[in-house]
């Protein structure tokens, strides 16, 4: 499983807020880190897709009439891109901090590939995986976590309370093209694009109120558009599509 190269490249943007310092480990350390980083990443998005039935949510967008056309992944950010084989529009934007995971949990990350690598391949989840995933997110994804437990909030993108949510929140972006004209006037492109504000923020509304109820923890979806989530580098895409996409 060749992902390490393309973890480490992307590790500053993937993690910013992380206070494990990699390149303060020895090779097999980080060697190790990083995969754990990917394998959790990729059972977390197959979870939350599956427990927030985020695929009926894209199914929804797809489908809404309104002309909401998903970024091809040569557009989409590091994000979005490594949720793409599972979901168009929708992504996981939570930093997973698997160096919280205790040493029989991290054997037991590890065997889930080795034992159902097939079943994840076609994106299914075992029960066994389920319950892993399901036992250890919340402590996985929590940023900064303060010693008196306090919540508070911080920001996934710009620093605007747009791209903020608490602390120990799911969240999940959505990202689509919103300023493709595709030939209309004016006028037109911009009353198709108010209908699409409204009915995304519905879709925004119904899921943050699913994900609290479902998961227990608060749940944010935040819109990005090509100012606050850049595209993905040429480069970036070619490494994730060589080393990356091979879990």
């Amino acid at each position: 499983m060749k992902i390490n190269e393309m973890y480490e490249k992307n590790f500053r943007k993937l993690k910013p807020r992380a206070k494990v310092d990699i390149y303060k480990m020895s090779q097999e350390e980080r060697d190790e880190y990083l995969t754990d980083y990917a394998l959790y990443h990729r059972l977390f998005s197959m979870y939350i897709t599956e427990k927030l039935n985020l695929r009926e949510y894209d199914k929804k967008i797809k489908d809404s009439g309104l002309s909401i056309t998903p970024y091809g992944k040569e557009d989409m950010d590091i994000y979005q891109y490594m949720s793409s084989d599972l979901l168009q529009y929708l992504y996981m934007r939570n930093n997973m901090h698997v160096e919280r995971l205790n040493d029989v949990e991290k054997i037991e990350l590890r065997e889930f590939f080795t034992e159902n690598n097939q079943n994840i391949e076609a994106g299914e989840l075992p029960e066994n995986i389920n319950n892993f995933i399901q036992k250890t997110f919340k402590k996985v994804i929590i940023e900064d976590e303060l010693e008196d437990e306090e919540i508070y909030f911080i920001f996934f993108g710009p620093a605007s309370m747009s791209y903020s949510s608490p602390n120990c929140s799911v969240v999940i972006g959505i990202k689509y093209n919103e300023f493709i004209k595709d030939g209309v006037d004016d006028n037109e492109w911009r009353d198709r694009n108010i209908a699409q504000r409204k009915f995304i923020n519905q879709i925004m509304e119904e899921i943050e109120k699913k994900g609290t109820e479902t998961l227990g923890i608060p749940t944010t979806v935040i819109k990005y558009d090509d100012f606050s989530a850049r595209s993905m580098t040429i480069e970036q895409k070619e490494e994730y599509d060589e080393i990356g996409g091979e879990i």
